[in-house]
């Protein structure tokens, strides 16, 4: 049998379902911004798949604007039934006709709905301009397991065409530099933004996405409510 592969440090990992974020990066990250996926309108290309480098030029919407557009429901609702709007998941704690008026104003619209599983191209641009304040030199893109990387700068981030197109593996799932790491995991519809005090300093994501500062106790899948998926006991830093 093979030995099984090492795990990630902590610097580049993803945070385990069961672990809160703040516990999770505590020695790495003293704060971590949940950078909402965009809406966008819909971009296809010749064949009718996504077209990866229009995505990455078009127009965000914000999570705000389709909020007011189907009632402006509270945002936890509203977030829960766009999570199963795209997940195409039937949950009785969810508001199903608030999904449906969701996915009517999407197609109404021509708008396609906010990117899953991996950091989507309509931020790397956003993204890009955030590793420039930070200073970084290089970022390296990783695959979902974090045994895959590629080496980029902020401006390959920030200019096109979509980095997607030039890995070698499906993802990116994160981008990291020295202070401040990028990530997504699958049925994400957020990136999770974790910094140092120096880099939320220099980054101030909060200005330039969407989203908002998880608190302490808030776990990767914020989206759902409390005991969704069953927790095991924290595991130990």
């Amino acid at each position: 049998m093979s030995a099984p592969a090492a795990k990630p440090p902590r610097a580049i990992a993803y945070p385990p379902l069961e672990v809160a974020m703040h516990d999770w990066w505590a020695d790495e990250y003293a704060h971590v911004f949940v950078a909402l996926h965009p809406f966008h309108p819909v971009a296809l290309n010749a064949r009718g798949d996504d077209d990866l480098d229009a995505m990455k030029a078009a127009r965000p919407v914000r999570w705000e604007e389709m909020r007011r557009a189907v009632g402006a429901p509270p945002f936890p609702v509203f977030a829960l039934a766009l999570w199963c709007t795209i997940l195409m998941a039937e949950r009785r704690d969810a508001d199903l006709r608030l999904a449906d008026r969701i996915a009517r104003t999407l197609a109404e619209n021509r708008l396609a709905p906010p990117g899953e599983d991996v950091v989507p191209p309509i931020l790397e641009r956003p993204l890009g301009e955030a590793f420039a304040r930070l200073g970084a030199a290089r970022v390296t893109a990783w695959d979902e397991g974090r045994g895959v990387s590629t080496g980029l700068s902020p401006a390959d981030l920030a200019a096109p065409p979509a980095i997607a197109r030039r890995l070698a593996f499906f993802g990116p799932f994160a981008l990291h530099a020295p202070g401040m790491l990028a990530t997504a995991g699958t049925e994400d519809i957020a990136t999770l933004i974790a910094l140092t005090d120096a880099a939320r300093e220099a980054v101030r994501p909060e200005e330039h996405f969407e989203g908002f500062y998880a608190a302490p106790g808030t776990y990767c899948d914020w989206i759902n409510p409390p005991g969704f998926f069953e927790r095991a006991p924290r595991a130990a830093k």
